[in-house]
C-alpha cells in the first residue's frame, strides 16, 4: 500500500488512467501497468527531487508526502488525487520562490549529452528538435485536458446525478410528507471482532456488527432539494453519515424501528433481514429502477442502476396505474 503511494499515484495524476475511482486498497493493474507507473512516478520523482536537492528543499518535499502517505493510506481514494496534484504543484511553486527554473536546474550529465549531440547537428536539425520537444511538452499537458473532455462529454450525454433523480422521484409523487427508510449496514464478524467494538450488537444471530448510523447515502444525498431530512432513520436526524456510533446504538434503533409503519420508500439493497426484521412484506414492494447513473472518471466511464423499493399503493399513486406483477420495474421519471 505505502508503496503504491510512491510508484503509483504521481503517475495517476498527471499522466495514466489506470486505476478505476475506488479505494487504494482495493485497486488492480496487471503486471504491465504496474511497471509503466512505477517508471512515469519514478521519473517524475527523479525530477523533483533533484531540483528539491539543488536548491536545499529536499525535506519539503520527502517529509510531507511521507506523513501524507502514512496517514491517508488507509482512507486513500483514487479521486483523492487531487491532493496529490495540489502537492506537487505547492513543491513546485516553493521551489520557484527564489529564481525560477532555467539551464542551471538541468544535470551536467545532460548538459554533455546534449552539447555533444548538438555539435554534431546543423542549425536546421537543432532547430526541428526544439519544436518536437515544445510538442512533446504540449502532448504531455495535453492529457489532463483530454480527461476533462472526456469527463465533460459524458455529463452532457448521460444522468450523473442521483440526488437529482431521487429528488425528481419524490417531487413526481408529492411524497415529501411520506416516510422513507434507507437501509444500514450489516457487516460480517468473528466474536472477536465484536469484542473489539464496544456495544457491538447483531440482529442477525452472533456473526455480525449492526452500524445503523451508516444508512444508504440516497436520501441524504436529495435532502438540498427539500425543507426537511428525508431519511427517516438518520441517526440524531442527521442529514449527514457520521463515522461512529455509541455504544449501544445499533441494539436501540433496530427495537424502535420496529415499531414503525412500512416506508413509502425503502432504499437498500435486497437482504431478506432488511424486511424481515421489521415485520415488513416483501409482496407489498416492488422494486424500482429510476435511472440509469454514467459517471466520467478521466477517460473512464462507470454504469450503475438506482434503485428503490416502492409500495405498491405508492407506485399507483406515482405513475397513475396499477404496479406490475413482477419483482423490478424499469420507469421514466422524466
Amino acid at each position: 500500500m505505502v508503496l503504491r503511494f510512491w510508484l503509483c499515484l504521481p503517475s495517476e495524476t498527471m499522466f495514466t488512467s489506470v486505476f478505476s475511482d475506488s479505494m487504494l486498497s482495493f485497486v488492480s493493474a496487471s503486471a504491465w501497468e504496474w511497471m509503466m507507473m512505477a517508471v512515469i512516478s519514478g521519473l517524475m520523482w527523479a525530477v523533483f527531487v533533484h531540483l528539491a536537492y539543488r536548491r536545499g528543499e529536499l525535506g519539503l518535499l520527502l517529509v510531507p508526502y511521507a506523513m501524507m502517505c502514512v496517514l491517508g493510506v488507509r482512507y486513500f481514494s483514487i479521486h483523492h488525487v487531487g491532493i496529490i496534484l495540489g502537492y506537487f504543484i505547492l513543491v513546485l511553486c516553493a521551489l520557484c520562490r527564489d529564481r525560477p527554473l532555467g539551464m542551471d536546474d538541468v544535470p551536467a550529465w545532460m548538459k554533455t549529452i546534449g552539447g555533444c549531440l548538438s555539435l554534431r547537428m546543423s542549425q536546421r536539425d537543432r532547430s526541428l528538435v526544439v519544436v518536437i520537444g515544445k510538442c512533446f511538452g504540449v502532448l504531455l499537458l495535453s492529457i489532463s485536458v483530454y480527461w476533462n473532455v472526456c469527463a465533460c462529454v459524458t455529463d452532457v450525454l448521460y444522468p450523473y446525478s442521483q440526488a437529482r433523480a431521487v429528488a425528481s422521484l419524490i417531487k413526481r409523487g408529492d411524497l415529501q410528507g411520506e416516510r422513507m427508510m434507507s437501509g444500514w449496514s450489516r457487516l460480517p464478524a468473528t466474536n472477536k471482532q465484536q469484542q473489539e467494538w464496544q456495544g457491538a450488537y447483531c440482529g442477525g444471530g452472533d456473526d455480525c456488527i449492526d452500524f445503523t448510523t451508516w444508512i444508504a447515502p440516497e436520501l441524504i444525498l436529495a435532502n438540498p432539494y427539500f425543507s426537511k431530512n428525508l431519511a427517516s432513520n438518520s441517526f440524531n436526524d442527521l442529514s449527514y453519515l457520521p463515522f461512529y456510533q455509541p455504544a449501544g446504538q445499533a441494539e436501540k434503533d433496530l427495537e424502535s424501528w420496529k415499531g414503525e409503519e412500512e416506508p413509502a420508500l425503502y432504499f437498500t439493497l435486497f437482504q431478506p433481514f432488511y424486511f424481515t426484521e421489521f415485520g415488513y412484506n416483501r409482496d407489498d414492494y416492488i422494486k424500482v429502477n429510476y435511472v440509469r447513473i454514467v459517471r466520467p472518471w478521466k477517460d473512464q466511464r462507470s454504469v450503475s442502476t438506482c434503485s428503490v423499493y416502492m409500495r405498491k399503493d405508492v407506485y399507483r399513486k406515482v405513475f397513475h396505474k396499477e404496479a406490475p406483477n413482477t419483482l423490478t420495474v424499469d420507469v421514466d421519471i422524466n
